[in-house]
């Protein structure tokens, strides 16, 4: 493990300068100091891959209750755990002696590191078809298609894409300034043990733009407007970009997967969905993907050892727990952990608009390619819409942990 391996070399260290040695009285003395240690956040979001929902209902008189919902993600998606990770960090102090016993400490830190991965699951849904010419409108637009060239869409399988994607979130920059008491058990001997505690406040930012895919998330994507394209995402900001005011026709929000759009599930047993007055039938746009870093304050406990060379010069080893209220938080749509959405893929644009209404080139997706159908009039032009799936899981990390450091201190 690289924090038991880098206190053992810090402790090798140590014991290898052991020469002449002096005792040193810090007391109404400065002492500065420069260091790096090894910084470890220990909070994650925990993956919901493996949840199933089945609710107890009180009609089944003991029976095994039926599964509402069961989460698509392979389940090996659990461990993933989205977290923080860990690298070394730049520490600074400044020490006065009140006492020979007790001191206090003001200290600051720089450290940068990765955040990541959260969860981006899609399955990506094509139904090829075919057309042929034909005689008969069914659609009720009044085509006669002895006149107009009607055509008639035949549809294969679907096929099937599915996507188990992992998302970098970004770059967090943490500068925590921290004022500690120490208090020292050997103030008279070159090998000096101290204990302390104290609290501070951490100052965060987060770069979204630094997240980048070793593979891009693929996924057809087409509107009603007659647009059909590929959405290629290379990281947080592109998915930050397709998610923004994306329409769905579905919502499910949580671990549990419980319907959202179009209407909430407020009660499974007995059922009661309520349909949300602020987002229309047929379709409703999503707030995108964003993720924050909030600042805030800090506890902490420490420990360590200064072992002196002269009485102006000291080594030390430090280690520290922190307890802090800072989080990074990865949010959709307003403000949920967890959606899966819905998002209908139409097939053949626009063909529901009169012939007069038509602008453009209208295009329909077919066995031998795209076709382009301006002059022809498909019949039954929605046979081929369906639905992709998209779930993103977000969360919350708090900024605590431990660190391990070692350095060296300058005593005026």
């Amino acid at each position: 493990m690289k924090v038991v391996s880098f206190g053992r070399a810090a402790a090798v260290m140590l014991l290898a300068c052991a020469t002449a040695a002096y005792a040193e009285d810090t007391r109404k003395k400065w002492q500065f100091g420069v260091g790096f240690s090894y910084w470890s956040t220990d909070d994650n979001i925990r993956s919901n891959s493996t949840t199933a929902y089945a609710p107890a209902d009180p009609s089944q008189a003991g029976n095994l209750p039926s599964v509402l919902f069961s989460d698509p993600r392979p389940d090996q998606n659990e461990l993933n755990e989205a977290t923080i990770q860990d690298s070394f960090k730049l520490d600074f102090t400044a020490t006065f002696g009140l006492t020979r016993w007790v001191s206090v400490e003001l200290a600051t830190s720089y450290f940068q590191g990765d955040v990541g991965n959260i969860e981006f699951y899609s399955q990506d849904v094509t139904v090829p078809i075919q057309l042929t010419r034909t005689f008969s409108d069914d659609s009720g637009q009044g085509i006669n298609c002895n006149v107009v060239d009607c055509q008639q869409m035949n549809t294969q399988q679907a096929i099937r894409r599915t996507r188990n994607g992992f998302l970098p979130v970004g770059t967090i920059t943490e500068v925590p300034v921290t004022l500690s008491g120490l208090v020292r058990f050997r103030p008279e001997s070159p090998f000096d043990p101290y204990i302390g505690g104290g609290f501070g406040y951490i100052f965060t930012s987060l770069d979204t733009s630094t997240s980048r895919l070793s593979t891009p998330f693929l996924i057809s994507a087409s509107d009603p407007s007659g647009s059909n394209r590929l959405v290629v995402m290379k990281g947080f900001d592109d998915v930050q970009e397709f998610t923004n005011g994306l329409v769905v026709q579905n919502i499910r929000a949580g671990p549990r997967g419980l319907l959202d759009y179009p209407c909430q599930q407020v009660s499974v047993h007995p059922s009661v969905c309520v349909a949300d007055p602020n987002r229309p039938a047929g379709g409703t746009a999503i707030a995108p993907l964003v993720a924050t870093v909030e600042d805030g304050r800090e506890y902490h406990l420490a420990g360590g050892v200064d072992y002196y060379f002269n009485e102006h010069v000291s080594v030390y080893i430090d280690s520290r727990y922190v307890w802090a209220r800072s989080k990074v938080n990865v949010r959709i749509d307003n403000n949920q952990d967890q959606i899966s959405v819905g998002i209908k893929d139409f097939g053949c644009e626009d063909q529901g608009l009169p012939m007069a209404d038509r602008q453009g080139t209208q295009i329909c997706r077919t066995l031998s390619g795209d076709v382009d159908v301006s002059n022809k009039y498909v019949v039954n032009d929605s046979v081929d819409d369906v639905q992709d799936l998209v779930l993103i899981q977000g969360g919350s990390i708090r900024l605590g942990g431990f660190s391990l450091g070692i350095g060296a201190r300058f005593t005026f």
